[in-house]
């Protein structure tokens, strides 16, 4: 196979739409290429942009759509038309194409996602490119515009056709190429946003990104067990008074003994907890009572009585 190396084309970023469409990974990426003269493979290119090698061939895809690099394919170079024609020549094509492929109503539709009355050329020539390219249907580009746009609206942003564009090579890349897969896709990633964003809220962890090995206690206690908030939340203050902290392996031992049990229910969960309880302290207790008694480190006062109290205050029969 040929190696595919890239001509970069004379910058200049002020008439260039692109430019101010383009994600940070995305200029990234084009930084390497220009300081690899343009030869450079995609792995190289992810390394020096610090990012997947999926999201460097994506970054390649919408640099050359957009005429900023020419594809060099071995010894054959598709030299490009001087610069003041190939903004015509490309919406000549793109016009073309729409007519042919019937895409208005398409252009219709992600203008109403975005937001907007009409699109402009950029963005017009965005969508044209996924449809033509990756050869996935209408419903599919409208299906996955109208996903991006709602997980937008909530972190308070708006969904872009350059996003949108690079998100449809990525997917179609792991074979979520048809509606099926695209909404297979949909509800995991979904569903693990809200379990997310359940666990932040239970265990006040913030502006921080969860690991592997916590996402699979999480989806272990929400989609194997099949557990919410309140039962998490109570495990979690079970957990608090034998750690002091936020011991996500303490938290999966009273889960797993709830749901082995199976308890599914706040009230079965509490009274579960104290018959464990009651079992871990009959040999202890026994032992002690041949001993003398130590001193209560707080006097008469249990602490660990009083929170008990204070839980069965927060999570009563209501609950």
């Amino acid at each position: 196979m040929a190696t595919v190396t890239y001509k970069v084309l004379p910058l200049s970023v002020t008439d260039k739409q692109a430019f101010q469409d383009a994600s940070a990974e995305e200029l990234r990426v084009l930084l390497a290429l220009v300081e690899r003269s343009g030869d450079a493979e995609p792995e190289e290119l992810a390394q020096l942009a610090g990012t997947s090698v999926s999201r460097a061939r994506s970054a390649l895809v919408f640099w050359e759509s957009e005429g900023v690099i020419l594809r060099r394919d071995g010894n054959i170079v598709n030299e490009f038309p001087e610069r003041e024609d190939l903004s015509e020549r490309r919406s000549v094509t793109v016009a073309k194409s729409i007519r042919d492929k019937n895409l208005e109503l398409l252009l219709t539709e992600i203008a109403t996602i975005l937001g907007k009355p009409t699109l402009t050329t950029v963005e017009i020539k965005n969508i044209e490119e996924i449809y033509t390219s990756l050869g996935i249907s209408s419903e599919y580009i409208v299906t996955l515009a109208a996903h991006m746009a709602s997980e937008q609206e909530k972190r308070g942003k708006k969904l872009t056709s350059t996003m949108l564009r690079t998100k449809a090579h990525q997917l179609v890349e792991k074979e979520y190429d048809t509606v099926e897969e695209l909404e297979k896709y949909i509800y995991l990633s979904t569903r693990d946003s809200d379990i997310e964003r359940m666990m932040r809220e239970i265990l006040g962890w913030y502006g921080k990104n969860f690991g592997d090995e916590q996402k699979k206690y999480f989806n272990k206690w929400c989609v194997d067990f099949g557990y919410g908030d309140a039962i998490i939340s109570l495990a979690y203050d079970y957990t608090t008074i034998n750690t002091q902290g936020a011991s996500l392996p303490y938290m999966d031992k009273i889960l797993t003994a709830w749901h082995d049990a199976g308890c599914k229910t706040v009230e079965q969960c509490k009274a579960q907890y104290s018959a464990d309880g009651e079992k871990r302290k009959s040999p202890r207790t026994s032992k002690r009572e041949k001993t003398s008694s130590p001193t209560p480190k707080y006097g008469s006062f249990d602490a660990n009585e009083a929170f008990l109290a204070a839980l069965e205050r927060s999570y009563g029969e209501d609950n």
